[in-house]
Order: C-alpha cells, then structure tokens, then sequence
C-alpha cells in the first residue's frame, strides 16, 4: 500500500509489517476497531462523511456478483459508485450490513477517528498523520497508478468533474519504472521477431 499524506510527497509502508499487523488483527472489532476503517479508505475513497452516512441500502450487487457501493457524497451531492475490492468486503461484513434504520459503522466523532488512524501509524512504526483525507488520497493515486481511467475514477469518487480526478494524476516513481520496464520489453519482443524473420528467410 503506498500512502500519499499530501499532493507533493509520499511514503510507502512495508507491504511485510502491515500484513503482519493485519494478520495478527484480524480485523477484529475489540482490538482498535477503528483502524478497519484505514484500509477501507484506502480501497473505497470513502471521505469520513460519506463513510458516516453509509447505509445498508448503499450496498448492492451486480448482475456478476461482485459488490459495489452506489452513495451520494455529501460534499458534492454527485454519486459515487465504487465496486469493492475483496477487503473491503470483508470488513465490511463485520460491521451492519443488515439493519437498514442503523448506519454501517457505528462512527464516533473525526476527532476520534484521526487518533485510532494515528494510534495504527504508531504500531507500524509510521510517523507521518495518517487521515482518512490522506486514504481518500491514496486510493486516488493508487487507481491511477493502475491505469484505471480518469472518467472511472471520476465516478468511484464523485467527483463533479475532470478536473478533480486529475489532481490524483501524479507520477510516481513506481510508475515510470514500470513504464519503462514496459517500453522495454516491447523493444525486445521487436528485436526478437525481427531475428525471428531473418532466420525464417534464410
């Protein structure tokens, strides 16, 4: 997971030490319930309004079966539609899927939210402030980085227009390695068939 606390730096967590912290977890609600909320943030884009108002009927089921949220942001009134990754799905089966008159997370204030998120950066050894803005972000940048288009990104996180998406449009150190490795292997996939079609000719 790499998480980008603003628009001009980043850091990446050891992918070993969370997952070990996860395991270990188990995403069980007694031992800081609140830190399932990070990764959530960070597979969802949910902002912690949203994440608030979330209700069991936000919650549906394509033709394929693959589970997705369809919420209104508060912020922008626009629908955001978000198909959710494994993870989230899980933690999110923990909590009120159900019970349509309760929200899904019993969410206390953002104040207690931020010291849990906090309280997780300190057990994985994380000094940066670690936000559900900063989750909302990563997930952004993430999608990017995967190659998902700016209008698919645009709708998974309401945004009203382009323009917002491609705040997340950063380029990361990960992504041009991987384009060149790309580039590069195109070039050799050229060179052998070119030795390939010698050969044939001879």
């Amino acid at each position: 997971l790499q998480y980008s606390s603003d628009f001009g730096h980043s850091f990446k967590m050891k992918i070993n030490e969370i997952s070990l912290y996860f395991n270990k977890l188990g995403f069980h609600l007694s031992i800081l319930p609140k830190s399932n909320y990070l990764p959530l943030c960070c597979l969802t884009g949910l902002a912690y309004v949203d994440l608030r108002n979330l209700y069991p009927h936000h919650i549906g089921m394509t033709a394929d079966g693959r589970k997705y949220i369809r919420e209104k942001r508060a912020k922008t009134n626009n629908e955001a539609f978000i198909p959710l990754h494994p993870i989230a799905e899980q933690i999110m089966s923990l909590y009120n899927i159900a019970d349509d008159s309760k929200p899904v997370f019993p969410l206390s204030s953002r104040d207690s939210m931020w010291f849990e998120f906090h309280s997780l950066g300190v057990a994985l050894g994380i000094n940066e402030n670690l936000t559900v803005h900063v989750a909302r972000h990563t997930f952004g940048v993430n999608m990017v980085s995967s190659g998902v288009s700016m209008e698919s990104i645009a709708k998974m996180m309401g945004h009203s227009n382009l323009r917002s998406t491609q705040v997340y449009a950063v380029i990361t150190d990960d992504k041009i390695s991987k384009d060149m490795d790309k580039l590069m292997q195109r070039r050799e996939t050229k060179e052998t068939d070119q030795k390939r079609n010698k050969e044939d000719e001879k």
